[in-house]
């Protein structure tokens, strides 16, 4: 299984999205297999780490993914995500070996 935190960085295209929440859904009879076969874009996350000091952080990637496009959040799903800045939250899923992963992310608006 994919190993995704809140917090950690979705790469898609050349932006970086925080993403804000995520759920994890188990594999049924093949459906995620099904929902991803047509439509999937690369993808890659971060995840930043500190070292030893505590002052540099460095972000490691995991490469090779693959997410459906970014799309505007469900409002039912957004009610519940606290918001620091004014950003709109984008939806996406990322198929896995065992499922597949629903993830909130976050898009600075400008």
């Amino acid at each position: 299984m994919l190993d995704i935190k809140n917090g950690d960085l979705l790469v898609a295209g050349a932006s970086e999205y925080p993403i804000r929440s995520r759920a994890f859904y188990p594999n049924s009879q093949g459906v995620a297999g099904m929902m991803f076969s047509d439509a999937y874009i690369p993808c890659s996350t971060k995840r930043a780490r500190v070292d030893g000091s505590g002052d540099e952080i460095k972000l490691d990637p995991s490469l090779g993914l693959t997410c459906t496009p970014l799309w505007p959040a469900d409002p039912q799903k957004t009610a519940t995500v606290v918001l620091d800045t004014p950003v709109t939250l984008l939806q996406t899923y990322l198929p896995d070996t065992d499922g597949f992963f629903e993830l909130l992310v976050e898009e600075l608006q400008r």
